[in-house]
């Protein structure tokens, strides 16, 4: 493997074959353009899915070349492109033509990025401005009280709990408490 520099970053390319290794986040040099990708020989348009089938038989002989971890074959960003994806490090192994391919699906969004961008935010202004004249400014004095956020994790990697820990019950009285305390005092709660 050789050292390719692209932006700020330093990729790692086969001299034998032309794959590109990338490490976590270092894909986005490909995408953005800040490197090309050559296709090397032209070889004939494949079915959809084929490439993908083929490399899912590669993956499964193949280790992490960075970390030595499992690898597996993906669809990068539902684009049609196989590449080799690492479970442990989140690098991309992405052969020569898949590497190009990638480069010419982003081609597009490169050149018209700006304009889209652009395009988007005047559509939102225009619409802002429909919204306000219909319904009157954003800000406004409101006499409805912003209720209290009550932020709860869905989960961790923590060990599986036997019973609910003592933080939901305090969540629930507190809850109760919020929704008495606003009862009593004659205000409606809004949900």
């Amino acid at each position: 493997m050789r050292r390719v520099v692209a932006g700020d970053k330093e990729i790692d390319r086969c001299l034998a074959c032309g794959t590109l290794w990338f490490d976590y986040g270092e894909i986005r040099e490909l995408t953005a353009g800040r490197l090309a990708a050559d296709p090397g020989e032209e070889t004939s348009e494949a079915p959809p899915g084929s490439l993908l089938r083929k490399m899912h038989r590669q993956a499964a002989s193949l280790s992490c070349p960075r970390c030595g971890g499992a690898v597996g074959a993906i669809d990068f960003q539902m684009t049609g492109v196989p590449v080799i994806h690492c479970r442990d490090c989140h690098g991309y192994l992405a052969p020569r033509r898949s590497a190009a391919a990638i480069f010419e699906r982003f081609r597009f969004a490169r050149q018209y990025g700006k304009e889209f961008a652009e395009m988007g935010e005047s559509l939102a202004g225009a619409m802002k401005r429909r919204m306000e004249l219909s319904h009157g400014p954003v800000m406004r004095a409101s006499d409805v009280q912003i209720p209290l956020p009550v932020v709860v994790p869905l989960a961790d990697e923590g060990p599986a709990a036997s019973s609910f820990p003592l933080v939901t019950y305090l969540l629930i009285g507190l809850s109760l408490g919020v929704y008495l305390f606003a009862r009593m005092g004659g205000v409606a709660i809004v949900l």
